[in-house]
């Protein structure tokens, strides 16, 4: 089961460029406020860090393809 949930997260600006394209930077800072484990994103600037401080980057396909081949679920 997929549970879709939100939570509202002031992120503080980091000091050093995360992804290759700085205005990506916004969705790895709020995850990392939002203490999550993993971004889905088909975007390529953030695809190729494949993690970042243990959170997980994915691509909507790959998800929904351990997603589908694992009973545990996410």
């Amino acid at each position: 089961m997929i549970i879709i949930s939100g939570e509202l997260v002031n992120p503080k600006a980091m000091k050093h460029c995360i992804s290759r394209d700085k205005d990506d930077d916004k969705f790895i800072i709020a995850a990392m406020e939002a203490k999550c484990k993993l971004v889905i994103s088909g975007d390529k600037d953030l695809l190729i860090l494949n993690e970042y401080l243990g959170i997980k980057i994915n691509k909507p396909a790959d998800f929904i393809k351990q997603y589908l081949n694992s009973n545990k679920g996410m």
